[in-house]
């Protein structure tokens, strides 16, 4: 093998973890969907249940799979996921009106897009991503699930 055992332990983890993310994610907005034309409630608390959804689906992988936790008591494993999910919500809504109104106010027709709904988007996706990598994955691996205390990969 080209990288020491701890390395490619720590890509691999990475590489789950973005593989937790995309199924929270894939979660958040079928359950939001489902909540939308299923039930009669206001849009604001389909997507709540959506966003709570995926972040309990999340949690869970990440537990299980991603992170692999051998020890530590589940409540405040809970609880420190708990802190970095509302902060993460909070830097992704708070940067994406930001960034989205720093454009529009910038002139917003640029070479990308004059749209309005497509500069959110644009600003959603790229907030989203970094938030991804520098909050919510570092915090996950050295806050809640304390990668020291997980199982490592064995090699076959």
């Amino acid at each position: 093998m080209f990288l020491n055992k701890k390395i490619y332990n720590r890509i691999c983890c990475f590489f789950r973890a973005q593989c937790s993310a995309l199924i929270a994610t894939g979660t958040d907005y079928l359950v939001t969907a489902l909540m939308l034309h299923g039930t009669s409630l206001p849009y604001v608390y389909s997507t709540g249940t959506g966003c709570l959804a995926g972040g309990i689906c999340n949690c869970i992988i990440n537990y299980k799979w991603v992170f692999r936790v051998r020890q530590g008591h589940k409540l405040h494993i809970a609880l420190r996921y708990l802190f970095v999910w509302i902060v993460s919500l909070l830097w992704n809504t708070g940067g994406t009106t930001l960034l989205g109104n720093f454009w529009l106010q910038a002139g917003g027709g640029t070479f990308l897009t004059n749209s309005p709904e497509q500069i959110f988007l644009i600003s959603r996706i790229a907030v989203s991503v970094v938030c991804a990598l520098f909050w919510n994955y570092p915090m996950q691996q050295f806050f809640v699930y304390q990668i020291h205390q997980t199982k490592p990969i064995q090699d076959s």
